[in-house]
């Protein structure tokens, strides 16, 4: 499922998995951001966590275990943070205790009903850098 991080691929990640149905530990939002951007794969916390849960619970209980808080935490200790209006096409964006895609003024987070949630990306909590 992986792809190497390239902005003209973002469309067609996102039109491929459109469809996916949300699963913890298989389809959330970590496998969602991995799928596109691959440097993240690498990162110890990641390797910890990835594929080792199968509820909510269990993920945060697995980032914490590893002396995180949240996500959150995870992305500003491996991630370029930068001003939200500074937010542009591929970049990370968190929201409410989730990672999505920013596409511009919206960022796209996984449903868990099935498909993509839009949010307006000046909603977000903070918004980070992708860089090969």
């Amino acid at each position: 499922m992986s792809t190497r991080f390239n902005v003209k691929n973002i469309q067609k990640y996102l039109f491929k998995n459109r469809n996916n149905q949300f699963r913890y530990g298989e389809w959330d939002c970590l496998e969602f951001i991995l799928g596109f951007y691959t440097p993240l794969e690498n990162k110890e916390i990641v390797k910890k966590i990835r594929g080792n849960y199968k509820t909510k619970t269990e993920y945060q209980n697995l980032i914490k275990k590893n002396g995180y808080y949240n996500l959150y935490d995870i992305l500003k200790a491996h991630l370029k943070e930068k001003p939200i209006n500074y937010a542009q096409l591929g970049n990370i964006a968190y929201h409410k205790g989730a990672m999505g895609i920013v596409e511009g003024l919206n960022s796209l987070f996984l449903n868990i009903k099935g498909g993509y949630t839009i949010i307006p990306t000046n909603s977000c909590t903070g918004v980070f850098e992708c860089q090969n």
